[in-house]
């Protein structure tokens, strides 16, 4: 993706995000393995506004960085709290239909409750696969 299709505010969350990254002791292969973002390349277009920031890479990075994704990216987290005024599954009766959007309704009630380590946490098992359990990635140095 050219850098020219970013939006403003996603080219300053890239930069946000850069500097956060530059403090860490990760090298930008072994960050992408070990939080299953991709390899150095993938990390590298993230850091550089090549490739717009997600929700599943933000709660990533945030949560390997051990920052809070309104740190990264205000929008982005700007965007959850306005999406979790829309949704009370529990006072609704709403009933999830996949593990997806379980862990979707869990990030909205984390986030209401202000509780962002949690919300990080359930935003990175998004990203995972089908049936991993809703696990986060491990650190290195567990």
């Amino acid at each position: 993706m050219d850098i020219n299709k970013l939006e403003k505010w996603q080219i300053d969350d890239a930069a946000r995000l850069k500097q956060i990254f530059e403090r860490s002791e990760y090298t930008q292969e072994a960050f992408g393995i070990e939080f299953d973002i991709g390899n150095q390349a993938m990390v590298g277009q993230y850091l550089n506004a090549k490739r717009p920031l997600n929700l599943a890479a933000a709660g990533k990075f945030a949560y390997g960085l051990k920052v809070t994704i309104d740190e990264i990216s205000p929008n982005l987290a700007a965007q959850i709290r306005s999406l979790s005024t829309l949704l009370t599954h529990e006072d609704a009766g709403y009933k999830p239909v996949s593990k997806r959007a379980e862990a979707a309704a869990r990030i909205v009630d984390a986030m209401s409750s202000a509780q962002q380590d949690k919300a990080i946490k359930i935003v990175t098992a998004l990203a995972e696969p089908e049936g991993n359990g809703g696990e986060a990635p491990k650190h290195a140095s567990q």
